[in-house]
C-alpha cells in the first residue's frame, strides 16, 4: 500500500514490522534513540528515519503535511513523550489522514501512583485531546480500550488505542 506512515517512537521496529506484513510499503522512523533506530534499519522495512524527540519543536526534515498517518505504541506515557507532541503529529499529518497511538489506561485516567511519579502528576493528556477536538485539529474516529501488559495491574495491564482524524 502507498500511504506513508511514520512510526513514532518506533524502537527496534516491532510495530512497523507488523506494519509492513500487513502490506504497507511507505514506512518511516523516528525514534529518540540513534542505537534503537539501528536495529529497526536491520528489518529493512523503514525508508527514511529520524533520530529526534517528540516535543514542541518541529521535527528536522519533516515538512509540514508529510504523511499519511502517523501511529505511536507505547511512547505517550509518564517519563516518555509529553501531549505536546499531539500538536507535532497534527503538523506532519495531511489533512484527512490518521493519527493512532495507545495511552496506558492509568496515564489517560491520570490515576497513576502520584507518589512515584511527583514531578508529573499532572500529565494532560486528555485535556491536550479534548483542547484539539474543540479547535478542530483533529476528531476522534475511534476509541477501544486494549489489553496493554498482561502481568500488570489492571490499571497498567490495559490502555486505550485512539485514533483521530485531521481535519
Amino acid at each position: 500500500m502507498d500511504i506513508r506512515i511514520l512510526d513514532a517512537g518506533a524502537g527496534t521496529g516491532l510495530v512497523g514490522k507488523v506494519l509492513y506484513d500487513l502490506g504497507y510499503r511507505n514506512i518511516d522512523a523516528l525514534d529518540i534513540s540513534q542505537k534503537m533506530l539501528d536495529e529497526a534499519q536491520k528489518m529493512n522495512i523503514y525508508k527514511k528515519t529520524f533520530c529526534a524527540a517528540l516535543g514542541e519543536d518541529a521535527i528536522p526534515g519533516i515538512d509540514d503535511d508529510q504523511y499519511d498517518a502517523v501511529i505511536c505504541v507505547g511512547s505517550l506515557t509518564i517519563g516518555h513523550v509529553k501531549p505536546n507532541a499531539l500538536d507535532e503529529f497534527v503538523r506532519i499529518v495531511k489533512p484527512g489522514g490518521i493519527i493512532g497511538f495507545t495511552l496506558r489506561k492509568d496515564v489517560y485516567n491520570e490515576s497513576f501512583n502520584r507518589d512515584i511519579y511527583r514531578e508529573t502528576a499532572n500529565l494532560g493528556y486528555r485535556a491536550k485531546m479534548e483542547q484539539m477536538v474543540k479547535e478542530k485539529k483533529w476528531k476522534l474516529v475511534q476509541c477501544d480500550e486494549i489489553d496493554y501488559h498482561i502481568s500488570m495491574d489492571e490499571m497498567r495491564a490495559k490502555c486505550y488505542s485512539l485514533m483521530y482524524q485531521v481535519l
